[in-house]
């Protein structure tokens, strides 16, 4: 019917030059389980000095409840009927919240100045130098 045939099939040493030798692919690290990846980022902090991230955002919520009280926020936004044009100096609640934090303890110690400062940034997403 006119189709050609192939009589003889080349052996398999000879189509090793049209299909190189795979290479070996990087072992993937093992995969850690959810538990086992917070235990580990847990222990970091703390080896670091870091509190948990619970008690940095118990320090800030605190501060700020704090803050809003004492600028007698809620009044204000009776009287105003809306929150429009209300402004909190933010220094004061950024002090109490690393004052809050330093009360922390990491590992039985205080959390120390510097961590605290970290820990504070890292959580409100702060960059500064």
């Amino acid at each position: 019917m006119g189709f050609d045939t192939i009589d003889t099939f080349p052996e398999p040493t000879d189509l090793a030059k049209f299909f190189p030798e795979p290479e070996e692919l990087p072992v993937p690290p093992p995969t850690l389980t959810d538990a086992e990846r917070k235990r580990i980022e847990r222990q970091a902090r703390r080896d670091a000095g870091l509190p948990d991230p619970r008690t940095v955002d118990l320090a800030i919520v605190t501060a700020l409840a704090a803050a809003l009280e004492s600028a007698d926020v809620a009044g204000r936004l009776r009287e105003q009927g809306h929150a429009r044009g209300l402004t909190l100096d933010l220094e004061p609640v950024l002090r109490e919240a690393l004052a809050g934090i330093r009360r922390a303890r990491v590992e039985g110690q205080p959390v120390r100045k510097r961590e605290a400062a970290i820990a504070l940034q890292q959580r409100l997403r702060l960059r500064l130098r």
